[in-house]
């Protein structure tokens, strides 16, 4: 038999809070995405492109899919019994995956300030 692991009433109250903040912080990155997309298309209505709009508001959006899935995951956790450890690694997964993507935007846009200064600097 696998030995299964529960938190505590206080340590639940603390993953309850931070699911709801994470589910709310996922709605306001998804909104925002959408709104982003939403100005891309009426930008391209005055000859604009929309593909910066698009990439933008896409990252934002699967930004907070990934911290909704992770907020959901945590909120199982405490709203189930002996199942705590399975949904905290799913919670870790999502982050992973958030953080992943994360890392690499920064990557990108250090390597793109890096690439601008030597170009002014020419």
């Amino acid at each position: 038999m696998l030995a299964t692991y529960e938190f505590t009433t206080d340590q639940n109250i603390v993953l309850r809070l931070l699911s709801k903040r994470m589910k709310a912080v996922a709605i306001f990155l998804i909104i925002m995405g959408a709104l982003v997309i939403l100005q891309g298309v009426q930008q391209m209505f005055f000859g604009n492109s929309i593909i910066t709009s698009i990439g933008i508001g896409s990252i934002y959006i699967i930004m907070g899919v990934w911290t909704y899935k992770s907020g959901k995951s945590f909120e199982q956790i405490v709203l189930t019994e002996g199942t705590d450890i399975n949904h905290l690694m799913k919670a870790n997964s999502s982050l992973l995956s958030l953080y992943t993507l994360q890392y690499w935007l920064f990557i990108i846009a250090l390597i793109i300030l890096v690439i601008s200064l030597i170009m002014v600097s020419i």
